[in-house]
């Protein structure tokens, strides 16, 4: 785990476009760059940032587009994951439809899961355990959700599945995930927090305070990179590095 602290969230977007030029500088002149994005209110934030500041920074045809979760609803829904990302970021973005890669969120729930698992075979790299992403950007929930893997549905850390159908313990909501088997696997793994609000869930989760392993983003690791907290100074007032 490594934590990085940032005085604004428009230092925090300068870091992550950084991070995602720096990658896709990297790649050969015939590879892409495998790209999860996350919904929330965070990364909205970022998005806009991004799409202000970097939309002719980098060579953003090179980048494919993915998501780790989706709602079971239509891509207009306000509460889309890919509706938010649309209309904040990929609208402003050089980067062809066809690197753009949505989760079906109005279709029958495990059919979407099964189609998007085979969507990710066809288009990211496969290193004989899953999928090799450059780059998943994920949020994290008060109660400690990522994704949409949530306190009583752990077992998707250990699914053999890639997505699955996962349902909000509140309020009931259908949703379609990303498994443990496609976020530990990729290459970097960015958690993006930020807020009051979430000081108490991050200071339990980086402090292994007790009760941390049941919360879902403890059980994030990246098996062949690192994982980075990027959080704000109000998100990160109850910790020390």
């Amino acid at each position: 785990m490594k934590i990085r602290i940032f005085p604004s969230m428009n230092e925090m977007s300068d870091f992550i476009a950084e991070e995602i030029i720096r990658g896709i500088s990297a790649k050969e002149k015939d590879e892409d760059f495998t790209l999860s994005l996350s919904g929330g209110n965070t990364p909205k934030a970022i998005f806009q940032y991004i799409s202000t500041h970097f939309a002719d920074k980098t060579e953003w045809n090179k980048v494919k587009i993915f998501w780790g979760d989706e709602r079971c609803v239509p891509p207009e829904d306000p509460e889309s994951n890919f509706g938010m990302a649309r209309k904040f970021l990929l609208d402003h973005l050089p980067i062809p439809q066809q690197n753009i890669f949505r989760i079906c969120g109005e279709c029958e729930p495990e059919q979407a899961a099964e189609r998007y698992e085979k969507t990710i075979r066809d288009q990211v790299a496969f290193n004989g355990t899953g999928p090799v992403f450059d780059l998943f950007l994920l949020g994290l929930g008060p109660e400690g959700h990522t994704a949409s893997i949530f306190p009583d549905r752990l077992s998707l850390f250990e699914s053999e599945k890639w997505f699955d159908v996962a349902r909000h313990p509140q309020t009931g909501q259908v949703r379609i995930t990303a498994t443990g088997k496609v976020i530990n696997n990729a290459r970097d793994i960015f958690f993006l927090v930020s807020g009051d609000e979430k000081k108490e869930i991050v200071k339990k989760i980086v402090k292994k305070e007790p009760g941390w392993k049941n919360l879902p983003a403890s059980h994030v690791q990246a098996l062949h990179g690192s994982v980075y907290w990027l959080t704000d100074e109000a998100a990160a007032q109850n910790i020390s590095i």
